[in-house]
């Protein structure tokens, strides 16, 4: 019983810790969009918004990485996921900047495609952001000895 106690006010605690974090966050996103309209510099905004969607990527992956502290074992990483899911929503999560980067001339036909990408706005590179920090330290694993 005291054990459910413990883990719930844990889980409460860390819930309130991320929505505050995540409240802030988000304030700070909007200041950067006024300033936006007064600098006409996109920057700042999108490489707060890539950083920060992956910084709450980590912050969601924080209880299974302590429970995985816990464990006994040796530590892996799998590269596997990490190839097939994380490096594909970091470059989601960076189009962007990509696209509005002087290096897109560059790119001829994948141009295009970083184009229909960054049409789907800052919500799905948010979203991307937020896939990338998550797994990034859900790859890490325990095996067992041996």
């Amino acid at each position: 019983m005291r054990s459910n106690v413990s883990r719930f006010f844990s889980y409460l605690i860390y819930t309130m810790v991320v929505g505050v974090l995540v409240v802030q966050g988000i304030q700070h996103f909007h200041y950067l969009q006024k300033q936006e309209t007064i600098t006409f510099n996109p920057y700042p905004s999108m490489v707060f918004a890539l950083l920060f969607s992956i910084f709450v990527g980590i912050l969601f992956s924080f209880p299974s990485i302590f429970e995985k502290i816990r464990r006994q074992g040796k530590w892996k990483y799998d590269c596997v996921k990490m190839i097939a899911v994380g490096i594909p929503s970091l470059l989601v999560a960076l189009t962007s900047l990509i696209y509005f980067s002087p290096m897109v001339d560059d790119l001829g036909y994948y141009s295009k495609v970083l184009m229909f990408l960054a049409d789907g706005g800052i919500p799905l590179q948010i979203i991307a952001g937020i896939v990338f920090g998550f797994v990034v330290i859900n790859c890490f694993r325990k095996g067992i000895k041996g």
